[in-house]
């Protein structure tokens, strides 16, 4: 096996969810441990997400997501999403911000700590999985359902994997399609 840490990225309604419940069924990743519904479980504690998140929200998910990171170091495991996604986001609601407003500085301050962690951490990534929008979005009360802030997460996203010259999988197709990419380079043996 050649990778035995694996972290997704993508904006909502990439396929990401669904990658992982079919990763979960196969037998060749049994054994393994997956982290998944960060986002969704603060949401279900009272937190404001997706748009509407604050410097403060987007924090508690970073650090949850670096937290997970250190985790994964102690059994082969996947992760639904990943500081990337994460610095991405908080780059967009920022610059969404008009300069003045009551969370401007914390949420500059946030952008440029998370900027700077994925940077020191790119290396314990290992294998990151980034999933394009090729699917609608579907509305389930908690994805982000904006298009344009969709597309422009999925560009920041993009543009972090560039700039910070981080290797990763971009996969596409269906799910058994994506599911083959990403196999064939988890289990590979060169």
């Amino acid at each position: 096996m050649k990778y035995k840490k694996i972290s997704f990225c993508g904006s909502s309604c990439t396929g990401k969810t669904t990658l992982i419940e079919a990763m979960k069924k196969d037998p060749q990743f049994e054994g393994w441990s997956f982290f998944t519904n960060v986002v969704r479980d603060l949401h279900k504690e009272g937190r404001e997400i997706n748009e509407k998140s604050n410097s403060e929200t987007q924090r508690m998910i970073f650090d949850r997501y670096n937290e997970i990171l250190s985790k994964m170091f102690e059994a082969p495991s996947v992760a639904d999403r990943c500081i990337i996604d994460v610095a991405a986001f908080t780059s967009v609601l920022f610059d969404q911000m008009p300069v003045g407003s009551e969370d401007f500085i914390d949420m500059s301050t946030e952008e440029f700590f998370q900027r700077k962690e994925v940077i020191r951490r790119k290396d314990d990534l290992s294998l990151l999985v980034y999933t394009p929008i090729e699917f609608p979005v579907e509305n389930d009360g908690e994805r982000l359902v904006d298009e344009l802030l969709r597309e422009s997460f999925d560009q920041k996203i993009q543009q972090i994997l560039k700039n910070s010259d981080i290797p990763h999988l971009r996969v596409t197709g269906t799910v058994e399609q994506r599911m083959i990419q990403i196999k064939e380079v988890v289990f590979s043996e060169k």
